[in-house]
């Protein structure tokens, strides 16, 4: 697809970036909130240290992405080898154009950049469609963690953890 545009995002894209986020949450779970709820204070935290991305098609806002550096409540210690991929979402509008697939290689590049070998994510254990989704995209299952503390609301979830080795075919 041509006209996709990823950038870093900034404080003054804040708006855009949690819009995209709140109609992907919509859109995945119909009427109902989804697991992400509906506030992304972790997102907006990311703004200023350059972790949040925003792709542009034809200068639109379509999508979002977040890239950490470790993720101890999910993957325990940093070890210095992988980025994380976090709150993947592209607006309803766009979905199934692929942009979902170019944001992943776009995170494994700059992941690649840093000299890590690894672009791992977790996503709820018992969301079998984006489970699916991430294993298509050459992620492979790496475990489960049960009992982790919901970061935009009360309670617990269970994740499974997924990871894709940067090597040349990514």
């Amino acid at each position: 697809m041509t006209g996709v545009e990823v950038v870093t995002a900034s404080a003054r894209d804040e708006d855009a970036v949690v819009g995209i986020l709140r109609s992907a949450s919509m859109a995945g779970s119909g009427a109902r909130a989804s697991t992400w709820g509906g506030e992304f204070p972790d997102v907006v935290r990311d703004l200023p240290a350059g972790l949040v991305h925003l792709a542009r098609l034809d200068g639109r806002p379509v999508a979002t992405f977040v890239l950490r550096w470790s993720d101890e409540r999910v993957w325990g210690p940093d070890d210095g080898e992988a980025g994380y991929l976090h709150r993947l979402a592209t607006h309803p509008d766009v979905a199934g154009r692929g942009i979902g697939a170019q944001l992943i290689a776009v995170a494994a590049g700059l992941t690649r950049e840093r000299g890590r070998g690894w672009l791992r994510l977790d996503c709820d254990r018992d969301n079998q469609r984006l489970r699916a989704y991430y294993e298509a995209q050459g992620f492979a299952h790496a475990g489960d963690v049960d009992c982790l503390p919901r970061t935009t609301r009360p309670g617990y979830r269970a994740a499974s953890r997924y990871q894709r080795a940067l090597g040349d075919h990514s």
